[in-house]
């Protein structure tokens, strides 16, 4: 079905444009924010944001001008800004995050373990105060894995750039932490 037809039906017949719309971009937008929000997000909170996207189509699609562009792009650019929102709100939450459970058989070392969740707390806070890109260069790195390749993609950088900022990043992240600036 090409766009001005799906369009038209989203206009008619909303149930059945939605529906449609899924049908032949659900994949796409669940690869994107699946693909940049990492291991971030659960599963349950990427199908939520798959949702949240064809809901912002529909609701944005007066603004959509076939014209300039496709329905898929289109559900492509607000899968990217959704999945963005995602990987930012979870890691923002997994820094506020006061009820950490204790290990079993750890409850004897409630207050090692409270300090480590205070250490950790205040390791986010710092990697935080320097700011973006370079912030979500290390949280993407040390926190979900991502390998350069997959962030440069993320953020619109090169691997090499990527590299570079996360490099730069760790020597002041050193020097605020107290250590030592071997550069």
């Amino acid at each position: 079905m090409d766009d001005r037809e799906l369009l038209k039906i989203l206009e008619t017949d909303p149930e059945r444009g939605i529906r449609q719309m899924m049908q032949q971009y659900a994949a796409l937008a669940y690869s994107i924010i699946a693909g940049r929000s990492g291991s971030a997000a659960s599963a349950e909170d990427v199908e939520e944001c798959v949702s949240d996207v064809f809901y912002e189509v529909y609701r944005q699609r007066g603004r959509f001008d076939p014209e300039k562009g496709t329905v898929r792009a289109f559900v492509s650019v607000v899968a990217r800004r959704r999945a963005i929102n995602l990987f930012r709100r979870t890691v923002r939450e997994a820094g506020r995050r006061a009820d950490i459970p204790l290990p079993e058989g750890e409850e004897d070392n409630f207050e090692e373990t409270l300090i480590g969740a205070e250490e950790r707390r205040s390791l986010i806070e710092t990697v935080r105060s320097l700011g973006e890109p370079d912030s979500q260069i290390i949280f993407r790195r040390y926190y979900f894995g991502q390998k350069s390749k997959e962030i440069a993609a993320d953020l619109g950088m090169t691997p090499g750039a990527v590299d570079t900022r996360l490099s730069r990043a760790l020597v002041k992240l050193r020097t605020m932490l107290g250590g030592k600036d071997n550069g």
